[in-house]
Parts: structure tokens; sequence; C-alpha cells
């Protein structure tokens, strides 16, 4: 059983009501108090009380003690918009420099909307919107403190770089869920942006990062030229020119780098074309070594030395000469200026690729088990 402060209806005496009853005796008047009915009105006067202190320790910048105060509140009237519109505002006070709390700050307005009552909501949204340009303010100022911890932490820029976003989202909170479009949000936006992209060198902010800023930008001014065609649309214009031309550099200067690069490859490509004569001694080299292979298998089996394993020896010479001899004849080299082919006549009459020159080197493209050269003179 838990008993509750409260007051008779009918002396106001302060009464602790014990909250398992329903009917209980006034102590002083002995009038009959429900006990329900009590606690409710007990309940809306503290709560009332509570407002009150959150309104002062907000005004004296106890933020602290407002942010326990709007918990308690909240506890006993969830629904209370109110009481999450200022806890938005507390909250964002109490943002560090590494944790600026912009997704619980936005999360109190959201449901501050949420709960306005349909009579108050263009109140609500009104105070919203103008205490949103506020805490922008505060919290780039809050955020740009990250900078000069820059050389001391590497994730400094990250964090720099999420708080924007955030704080661009943050105020992005006026158009998408207040429905309130007005020339004052977009030009807060645009301030915004440039201060970040001009006050910080490339360190700091890395390239996509400034396009994402500079598409918010150009986005903001045509909404801006929209609502407003006769001061803005020559500033929108004269953004799309740059923008164009912007984007028209970047993809030639992405052209030149793609050009240089394929330039080069052609002509390492083109200077270290193999000459035919290395196809030549490849191919007669591949030629002799099956004559090796062959004339092995047949040594083993007749228990004799192979003369051609050898070839320093005489017989060796004078095969790899006559090697030589037929390859003038049955080798052609296609050359190709980026790379070169090599073929061969075969026994069945045919003429097959079998190297490929490139970069260089030569590299067999047709495998032999046997020898299949045409050796026809």
């Amino acid at each position: 059983m838990n008993f509750i402060l409260a007051k008779c209806p009918s002396c106001k005496g302060e009464l602790h009501i014990p909250d398992d009853k329903d009917i209980i005796i006034c102590m002083y008047c002995g009038t009959n108090i429900e006990v329900r009915e009590a606690i409710r009105k007990s309940l809306n006067t503290n709560n009332t009380n509570l407002m009150k202190l959150i309104e002062e320790a907000i005004k004296n910048q106890n933020f602290t003690e407002a942010y326990e105060y709007c918990n308690k509140l909240l506890e006993t009237d969830f629904a209370n918009y109110l009481v999450w519109y200022y806890k938005a505002i507390v909250i964002s006070r109490l943002a560090v420099e590494n944790n600026l709390r912009i997704d619980e700050t936005k999360s109190c307005f959201e449901n501050a909307l949420k709960y306005t009552p349909e009579t108050k909501q263009n109140d609500i949204r009104g105070k919203i919107k103008e205490i949103l340009y506020v805490i922008s303010e505060y919290l780039y100022k809050l955020n740009d403190n990250n900078i000069r911890f820059i050389e001391q932490r590497e994730t400094t820029v990250n964090i720099y770089v999420d708080n924007s976003k955030k704080i661009i989202r943050l105020l992005k909170f006026i158009p998408e869920e207040l429905r309130i479009e007005e020339n004052k949000f977009y030009e807060h936006i645009i301030f915004l942006c440039n201060r970040i992209i001009n006050k910080h060198n490339d360190i700091f902010i890395s390239e996509t990062f400034r396009e994402e800023l500079n598409d918010i930008i150009f986005e903001c001014n045509n909404n801006l030229s929209l609502l407003n065609p006769e001061k803005y649309e020559r500033k929108d214009a004269g953004l799309l020119s740059k923008n164009i031309k912007t984007k028209k550099s970047k993809r030639n200067k992405r052209y030149i780098i793609f050009t240089a690069i394929v330039s080069i490859l052609i002509f390492v490509m083109i200077a270290t074309n193999p000459t035919e004569q290395m196809h030549k001694i490849y191919i007669t080299d591949l030629m002799y070594s099956l004559i090796v292979k062959i004339t092995t298998e047949v040594s083993v089996d007749s228990g004799i030395d192979n003369p051609f394993t050898n070839e320093k020896n005489v017989a060796a010479k004078i095969m790899k000469e006559t090697m030589v001899t037929i390859g003038d004849k049955i080798i052609k080299i296609d050359n190709y200026l980026l790379f070169s082919i090599g073929s061969a006549r075969l026994t069945t009459g045919n003429r097959e690729n079998v190297t490929l020159g490139i970069f260089g080197k030569i590299y067999q493209i047709r495998k032999f088990d046997r020898f299949e050269f045409d050796t026809k003179q």
C-alpha cells in the first residue's frame, strides 16, 4: 500500500491518502473523500508545479536540473507535448563536443509534434521552427571545437563530418516534419554549408563531403527560386552554371587521366612487342625439346645414351641447326603492333598459332604431346 500526498477538497487540509482505498474520511472536517478523484487532483497540482520548475530551471540555465524535472513529469504525463518540447531544448544544451545528442533532440521534437492537440499545432510548429535555428547555431559552434583536437585524435575528422550531417538533418525537420517552407530555412542551410566548406581546408573535409554540401546548397537554391523567383532566379542560374562547369571539369579531368593511362599502356605494348626472331627462337627450341623427348624414350628402350640431351654434343648441334633451318621455312610471324602471333605449319598441312608475344615476353598458346611440325623441305 502506497500513500499519496493530497488535500481535502473541503477544508484543504493536507492528507496522506492510501491508494488501495475507494473512500476515506477527512481527519480534519469529517468529509467523505473519493480517493481516485483526490489523487487525480493531487497529480495535476504536482504536474503544474513541475512544469513551473522546468521553466524556471531553463530560464536560469540549470539544464541538468531541468532534464530531471522533464523526466519526472513524463513519468506521470507522457503525452505532455510541452514537456517534450522543453526536453528537446534541454538535451541540446547538455550536448558536448563528442556527443551532440542530435538524434535525442530530434526524437523529442517528434514527440512534441505527435502529442500536440490539433488546435495548438500551428503554435508548437512555430516554436519548434524558431528554436531549431538557435539550436543548430549552438551545435555548430560546439562541433567546431572538435577541430582543435584534429592532431590529437584521428577520429575527430569523422566525428566532425558526421555531426555536421546530423545538424543539417536536424534543420531539415522544419520543411519535412513541420511542413514549413520559408526563405529563412534555406538561407540558413546554405549559410551553414558554406561555413563548413570555406572555414576548413582539405585536411578536414574530403572532396566527397564537399560535393555533398554543394549538392545541398544547389537543392536549397532551387527551392528558394521556387519560393521567390524574382529574388533568387539569378543566383540559382549562376549556381547551376557553376555546378555544371564543376561537373564538366571533373569529367574532363577523369577523361584526361584515362586517356593518359591508355596512351602509356599502348606505348609500352608497342615498345616491348617481341620481335620475329624471339618467336622463331622459342618455337625452334620447342621443336628441339620434342625431338629430345622422343629420342630419350627410344634410348631408354634400347639402353643407349641419347646424343641430343647434351647441347654441346656434335649431333645435338647439328639437330639444333636443322630445327632452325626447318623453322625458317614453316614458321610465320604476324605482327599486330601491340602484340604478335607466331604460327607454324604442321604435318596435317594446316598452319596453327603456337606462340603469343606481348609486353616483351613469349607465351606458348598451343601444347604438343608429340612432334607435329612439318619437316618436309
